[in-house]
C-alpha cells in the first residue's frame, strides 16, 4: 500500500506540474484545509486524498488534453507548402468546395513535393490542364 501511496503521489506531482492551468480543477475535490496542504507538500495528505487527487488527474488527462498549436506545415524554399499528391488534390478540392476558385497542382523540383497555385499552366492549350 505505501508503494502505491509513492506512486500516487509521484503521478499528482508530476501532473500539478506538467498542467499547472489545471491545478485548481484538480483540488476542488479537497476540503480547504486539504487544498492548502496539497498545494505545499503532498506528503502530510492521507492516502484517501492522494487516491481522490491520483483519480481525478487520469480524469482531466483523459478529458481536458493539452491544447498544442499545430506543428508549422513544411515550407518549400519558396515558402509554399509541400503536401504529397493526393494531400494537395484532397486541399484543391476542398478549397473548390469553398468556391474560391479551381487550382492547380503541380510537381516540385525543388523539394520534390506537390503545390497549388490559381495560375493557368504554361503549356496549357484551350484552358486545357496539363497538370
Amino acid at each position: 500500500m505505501q508503494k502505491v501511496n509513492a506512486d500516487y503521489r509521484l503521478h499528482v506531482r508530476r501532473f500539478m506540474t506538467e498542467r499547472p492551468e489545471l491545478v485548481e480543477e484538480l483540488l476542488c475535490i479537497l476540503d480547504p484545509a486539504e487544498r492548502e496542504q496539497a498545494q505545499n507538500d503532498l506528503t502530510g495528505l492521507g492516502a484517501g486524498a492522494i487516491t481522490r487527487l491520483f483519480d481525478r488527474s487520469r480524469y482531466l488527462v483523459k478529458h481536458r488534453p493539452a491544447v498544442l498549436p499545430p506543428p508549422p506545415a513544411p515550407r518549400c524554399i519558396n515558402g509554399k507548402v509541400i503536401y504529397s499528391e493526393a494531400g494537395a488534390r484532397a486541399k484543391a478540392k476542398r478549397i473548390w468546395s469553398f468556391g474560391r476558385g479551381a487550382m492547380r497542382v503541380y510537381h516540385c523540383p525543388y523539394c520534390n513535393g506537390h503545390h497549388l497555385t490559381h495560375t493557368e499552366h504554361r503549356d496549357a492549350e484551350d484552358g486545357a490542364e496539363a497538370g
